[in-house]
């Protein structure tokens, strides 16, 4: 026993057979069928009754609002075990959606209004008027006693609501909890093993790193949880863009789920008609998310799992920056403080909700690193970093890399003395070359789409969106209180800069002086231009040609993104030359002292406002998610009511004999049964939008597809044709043609990066 413990590959076999031998304890600990079901017999009715002033339970299935006040329907209490739980309920109602009339289980010996034991995590799934069936999924956390809640919100009286419930049926979903338990324990496991690994293996090289690095590692420790804060509540709060960016998550997983890879057009938008989301939103780092939602995992934890994500990736990579310019660590640590915890940042991922946006955000560091290793010279793969770092952005969002595309050429043209220097020329046009092939994968498809999209309408009002002065340095509470507020970039920006000014006049860059001063007044420029300012509005009326794609941007303070970026070179440069004499390292303290504690209190301010007054969503309302929205990528021009009315196989002409309706469905594949009996072509409309590059196949035979007028997907039938006909998308040979090109010019970026760093 003894030898065992000491030979690390006998004992390495031994934990990898034992964690195994857990794993499939643990899966077959939640394999298990069960099912109940109520019928309108055993439901019970809970109202308020005013002549005596308490609240009345008695058998029931119809709560009605005009009658009874407060009045809701519950199935009676059932034990249900740990596991993932399908509740659905047969029932009919009035009113509209999203918690006006809805439906939910709780826990029956929890009495708290909020459910604070958090014994189960369930949808509210909203009941609109018109459905006869709705179903959420639940995550019971702890086996107790649990009722269905449904019906109107309890503290809306006098609205004339009503839900009235046939049956309720609540199923377990064995193989979705198996494999939910599985995946948690085995991450656990990951970690156990990786502490393992670096403790048997690695002890001496570990504890050296710790040692070197434990400042720096606390730090990073607390500007991630910092960040990460709010994550921390078991529910989320509502953000202005939230429930859009909760549409791609789920309905990329359903994507997945059904066989796309990659997912251009996601079903489940406009009630399955899809969108082509993925074409004009680039989401390569919401496919972990999705991945979570097909193990089991709420879209909820997803949602919050990307937002942890790109805290620890903002931080690392804005360190990572900070560092090759300072070539010191706090220095870079402080900058990682700085570029992570601004208010406007915090503002975009917790109450704006804006995923694209931070996304992006995320990576601006290496397009300014980039920059820095082209024009300085000091690295030879500039060049990569730059145009790596403008893809990363690409794959984000759209706005971002908009903007990037005016102000590098214009950062370009104030360098002009060093940008005509061949070798600086070469790697930006080099630059340029990589940027293209490795964001192909997204740009081809979206300039191919970009003419049937409804696009951006928001150019004629840029000034109006802009943001006064003050306050992009402070917070402001939100006046409906829905989302929490807007934070600024804070007082630290004005610290930096005039930081920045103060080491550039002083002659500290030395002969890099000129260079550091036009850095420093394009920010603040740059800074200029997301204020609200009349220069917009001159702009429009003297070049309204020019001003109408310069106003993709939407919003003026998306440039702030830039600028923090920026910022955060300046703060490095600035404090690398001041730590170099002794007292510059008291004014490089206060400095930072100053910035991290503004960054600290706008954060904390955003954060009490947030949780004090902004909506709360439980779970996911798929109820909601799948209703008609107006947005960018979505064909212009349709009628917006078709997805709830036309659910099945369409044909416009009431003469024909012809007939078609719809047998199954698997995302955007539909399967139909389609009997043509006419000596003519007819026109079948399947319920998509009439996105191209589908393909319709019957009886061997490719059938002609198009949009029709109606902006459906249109199938042309052959006379006499009978059978069953088959839809899908299918990506056309360039698309596939530039996803390669992208993942050449990736493995290219690895393959140039491994080689510089084994020849050190």
């Amino acid at each position: 026993m003894k030898k065992f413990f000491e030979n690390k590959k006998y004992l390495i076999i031994g934990v990898l057979a034992l964690e195994l031998v857990l794993l499939v304890v643990n899966a077959l600990r939640f394999y298990r069928h069960e099912e109940i079901s109520f019928i309108s017999d055993d439901l019970i009715l809970s109202y308020y009754d005013e002549a005596t002033g308490t609240t009345v339970t008695e058998p029931g299935f119809y709560a009605d609002h005009s009658s009874k006040p407060g009045s809701v329907v519950y199935t009676p209490d059932v034990f249900l075990k740990k596991g993932i739980y399908s509740v659905t309920i047969d029932c009919s109602s009035n009113g509209g959606t999203w918690h006006t009339n809805y439906s939910t289980l709780l826990a029956s010996g929890d009495p708290t209004a909020a459910q604070s034991a958090n014994l189960v995590s369930s949808d509210h799934t909203a009941i609109p008027s018109g459905d006869t069936s709705t179903s959420n999924l639940s995550w019971v956390h702890y086996g107790t006693n649990f009722t269905v809640r449904m019906g109107p919100e309890t503290d809306a009286t006098g609205d004339d609501l009503y839900v009235l419930v046939n049956s309720v049926t609540i199923t377990y979903m064995a193989g979705m909890t198996v494999l939910h338990e599985t995946a948690k324990f085995f991450f656990v496991l990951l970690l156990i093993d990786l502490v393992l690994f670096l403790y048997l293996f690695k002890k001496k090289e570990t504890a050296e790193y710790l040692n070197k690095k434990a400042y720096v590692i606390a730090g990073m420790i607390f500007i991630i949880f910092f960040s990460s804060f709010m994550l921390f509540y078991r529910k989320i709060y509502f953000g202005d863009d939230i429930f859009y960016h909760l549409r791609r998550i789920a309905f990329l997983a359903e994507g997945l789920k059904s066989g796309q890879f990659p997912v251009k057009i996601q079903s489940g938008w406009d009630n399955d008609y899809g969108y082509a989301v993925g074409v004009g939103y680039g989401d390569v780092f919401l496919y972990p998310s999705a991945i979570l939602v097909l193990l089991g995992f709420s879209v909820q934890f997803a949602y919050k799992f990307y937002i942890f994500l790109m805290n620890v990736l903002t931080a690392w990579i804005s360190y990572h920056t900070s560092r090759r310019v300072s070539k010191n660590d706090y220095i870079a640590l402080l900058c990682a403080g700085f570029f992570t915890l601004n208010g406007f940042r915090l503002q975009a991922v917790y109450t704006g909700a804006t995923v694209g946006e931070y996304g992006a955000y995320t990576f601006l560091p290496l397009v300014v690193l980039g920059l820095y290793d082209i024009y300085t010279r000091e690295k030879k793969y500039g060049y990569i970093t730059l145009a790596f770092g403008i893809a990363l952005v690409v794959a984000n969002h759209v706005i971002t890399p908009y903007i990037l595309a005016f102000t590098i050429p214009l950062f370009c043209l104030l360098m002009i003395e060093k940008t005509i220097k061949k070798p600086v020329l070469l790697d930006l046009f080099k630059a340029c070359g990589l940027t293209f092939l490795s964001s192909a994968f997204f740009v081809v498809p979206l300039l191919d789409y970009f003419e049937d999209m409804r696009g951006n309408d928001y150019s004629d009002i840029l000034w109006e969106r802009g943001h006064e002065m003050v306050t992009i340095f402070t917070e402001v509470a939100d006046k409906s209180k829905d989302s929490g507020g807007w934070a600024g970039i804070g007082y630290g920006f004005i610290a930096i800069m005039a930081l920045g000014i103060a080491i550039a006049l002083s002659g500290k860059f030395k002969e890099k002086t000129s260079v550091y001063i036009r850095v420093v007044l394009f920010n603040a420029l740059l800074f200029y231009m997301c204020l609200n300012n009349k220069v917009y509005f001159i702009f429009k009326d003297r070049l309204p040609g020019v001003f109408e794609h310069f106003a993709e941007i939407q919003y003026p303070w998306h440039i702030l993104d830039i600028v923090a970026a920026i910022t955060i070179f300046i703060l490095a440069a600035s404090l690398k030359e001041i730590t170099k004499e002794e007292a510059g390292k008291s004014v490089a303290l206060i400095t930072g002292a100053i910035i991290l504690m503004t960054c600290i209190y706008h954060g904390g301010e955003l954060y009490k406002e947030t949780s004090l007054e902004a909506n709360e969503i439980t779970m996911f309302d798929k109820t909601l998610l799948i209703e008609t929205s107006d947005a960018e990528f979505i064909l212009p021009g349709r009628d917006d009511t078709l997805p709830s009315r036309e659910t099945d196989m369409v044909i416009r002409d009431e003469n024909t004999q012809a007939t078609a309706s719809l047998i199954s469905r698997n995302g955007l594949k539909i399967t139909a049964q389609v009997d043509n009996p006419t000596g003519e072509t007819v026109t079948v409309e399947a319920p998509l939008w009439g996105y191209r590059y589908y393909t319709a196949k019957g009886n061997g035979q490719k059938l002609n597809t198009y949009r029709a007028d109606s902006y459906k997907l249109a199938v042309d039938i052959p006379a006499g044709f009978s059978g069953t006909i088959t839809i899908k998308f299918t990506e056309p040979w360039h698309w596939r043609l530039a996803e390669l090109a992208s993942l050449a010019a990736f493995i290219f970026w690895g393959y140039k990066l491994f080689k510089y760093e084994t020849s050190k």
